[in-house]
């Protein structure tokens, strides 16, 4: 079963606010992220993932990773 972020920061008991802190990002931008109004880069999506004791792939389905655009070739790339 994949888990949102949301959910995880819920379960850990973590504000969005101290998630933000500890991954170097704004409020308003954790905010953003967990409600799917912007995809993080991958190495954000990676910080947030290990800030929530947690995989990417965890976080996030394969068909949904929250990857920016500049970012996709990265995956396709360690995919193959």
């Amino acid at each position: 079963m994949v888990l949102t972020a949301k959910q995880v920061l819920s379960e850990r008991g973590m504000s969005q606010g101290a998630l933000a802190r500890l991954v170097g990002i704004g409020d308003a931008h954790i905010n953003k992220i967990l409600n799917g109004k912007t995809r993080p880069t991958l190495d954000l999506a990676m910080r947030i993932a290990h800030a929530l004791g947690a995989t990417v792939e965890e976080l996030w389905s394969s068909d949904n990773l929250p990857v920016s655009e500049q970012d996709q070739e990265k995956v396709k790339i360690s995919v193959i």
